[in-house]
């Protein structure tokens, strides 16, 4: 038996500014020998099938039930054996590992402090826009340069 492993030259650059159009599949593949250290749990086509056979029974489709059970993994009965995890399984440590690192290194409020610095200097602006239209509202227009208490009717009536 070999293992696949992807030749790390062939991935691309995840900062990469085209976007692929398709899958990305790398162009060659490496193989090496089977040397032990990969851990796969002796099953024999007689647990599977018995894993299986209520979906197919049910739905009569044995590809949808080998895809349910790839999505919930398999659960032994025997308790000298582990349970294999499912692409749901999967889906949840990642997404708890996901909230751990998030909480650790605060990744979740990386913004926080350019959030709050743009809300203080939108306040700023809108104070500053607010005294101007004060200061504006409370003096009489000056249309033609006459001083702002000069009203237009003479001091007098002698003129």
């Amino acid at each position: 038996m070999s293992a696949y492993i992807p030749d790390r030259r062939d991935l691309r650059d995840p900062g990469a500014t085209i976007a692929p159009r398709g899958p990305i599949l790398p162009r060659a593949a490496r193989f090496s020998r089977w040397d032990g250290s990969q851990s796969i749990p002796a099953l024999d086509a007689d647990e599977i099938l018995d894993a299986l056979a209520d979906d197919v029974m049910a739905e009569g489709d044995m590809a949808a039930a080998l895809r349910r059970l790839m999505e919930r993994g398999w659960r032994s009965d025997d308790p000298s054996r582990r349970d294999l995890a499912g692409i749901q399984d999967l889906v949840e440590r990642i997404q708890r590992r996901r909230e751990e690192l998030l909480d650790r290194f605060k990744l979740g409020d990386v913004l926080a402090d350019v959030r709050r610095e743009l809300d203080e200097i939108v306040a700023e602006e809108r104070a500053g826009i607010e005294r101007r239209l004060d200061r504006a509202a409370g003096a009489p227009p000056a249309a033609d340069g006459r001083s702002a208490t000069h009203d237009g009717s003479p001091q007098d009536a002698s003129g």
